[in-house]
C-alpha cells in the first residue's frame, strides 16, 4: 500500500462523513421548515448516496490493495 492510497482512502472517507453530516442535519431541521418532505427527500437521498459512495471505495481500495500485493 502506497502513501497516495492511504491518502485517497482518507480523504475520501472524510468526504463520506461529511454528507452523511449533511444528510442527517437536513433530516433533523425539516421539522423546523415549510419545506419538511423536501428537505426529508434529499436527506434520505443524501444518505443513501454516501452509502453507496463508502461502499464503493472501500471496494475500490480492497481490490487496489489485493492487485499492489501481486
Amino acid at each position: 500500500m502506497t502513501d497516495n492510497q492511504l491518502t485517497k482512502l482518507i480523504m475520501r472517507l472524510l468526504v463520506a462523513a461529511y454528507i452523511i453530516y449533511l444528510g442527517f442535519m437536513l433530516l433533523t431541521t425539516a421539522g423546523a421548515s415549510d419545506h419538511k418532505v423536501l428537505f426529508i427527500i434529499i436527506g434520505i437521498f443524501f444518505l443513501v448516496a454516501d452509502a453507496a459512495f463508502v461502499g464503493f471505495t472501500i471496494y475500490s481500495f480492497i481490490k487496489n490493495k489485493k492487485s499492489g500485493d501481486k
